[in-house]
Formats: C-alpha cells, sequence, structure tokens
C-alpha cells in the first residue's frame, strides 16, 4: 500500500469518468491498459474494461493510474 498519495494522483481519481482511457500497474510491475467503467472516488476505486476483455477493480492506494502515455 502506498504511503502517501501525490495531489496529481488524488486529482486523477476525481477527474475521471465512464469511458476514459487509462494506463495501470502495481508494484509487481504488472500493467493494464483499458477504459474506466465506474469510479468511486471518494472511496478511490475505479473499474476498468482491459484492452483484453477482463474487468479489474483499482485501488489508488494499490495502483498507480495514469492517462494513457504517462506510466
Amino acid at each position: 500500500m502506498k504511503e502517501v498519495l501525490t495531489a496529481e494522483e488524488v486529482r486523477l481519481v476525481f477527474s475521471l469518468a465512464s469511458g476514459d482511457d487509462v494506463e495501470a500497474c502495481d508494484t509487481s510491475g504488472a500493467r493494464w491498459g483499458g477504459k474506466v467503467d465506474i469510479t468511486h472516488p471518494s472511496k478511490g476505486l475505479v473499474w476498468i474494461l482491459t484492452h483484453q476483455g477482463e474487468r479489474i477493480l483499482l485501488d489508488i492506494h494499490e495502483h498507480t493510474i495514469t492517462r494513457p502515455g504517462h506510466l
């Protein structure tokens, strides 16, 4: 779990909307790309539909989430 979230990370989660493209990674190096399905910004959670057709729950405290080209 991340000890401190950056202001940019928090702003990003609050600005995401259904259909937005995102990229994400975790501390193990796993990476995903896809479109936002559902957000729950007050909890720091984002569901995405990956390019491979998977639905993944991302937690801002566990994952780094960026816009494409910024990962």
